[in-house]
């Protein structure tokens, strides 16, 4: 999951593979750096994990909306609420993982896109299906 956002980001804007990962998915060293999360009231679902990188370990999933905290199973389930939410309340994808989540879109529900899909998406999605 967490390549996603690294594979297929944006080629037009500046952006980095670690703002790329970060705007799909937060990891989160400690839960003392979620109040600063729900303080910025980001307009978008931001996914966050508590644990560290190096080894996968997580100790919690959590999707942060608009200052509330919505704790997941698992990071699955985590990435398919804001992914669900975007279509739900008309939102577009954050530019910084707009491949990621158009990679779930195609790829991997089968949605038909009304925008060009990336030609990142399509390879990634001919490769692993």
């Amino acid at each position: 999951m967490f390549m996603l956002a690294y594979l297929i980001r944006p080629k037009n804007r500046k952006t980095s593979a670690g703002d790329s990962m970060n705007s799909f998915i937060k990891v989160l060293s400690n839960s003392d750096t979620l109040a600063d999360l729900t303080a910025k009231q980001d307009p978008t679902p931001q996914v966050a994990v508590i644990g560290t990188l190096f080894d996968l370990e997580f100790a919690s999933h959590i999707v942060i909306f608009k200052g509330k905290i919505l704790t997941c199973e698992n990071l699955i389930e985590a990435v398919d609420i804001p992914y669900k939410s975007f279509y739900v309340f008309q939102m577009e994808f954050p530019v910084a993982s707009y491949g990621a989540y158009q990679f779930l879109a195609y790829g991997v529900f089968n949605m038909k896109s009304i925008v060009p899909v990336l030609s990142s998406v399509k390879s990634l999605k001919s490769y692993v299906f």
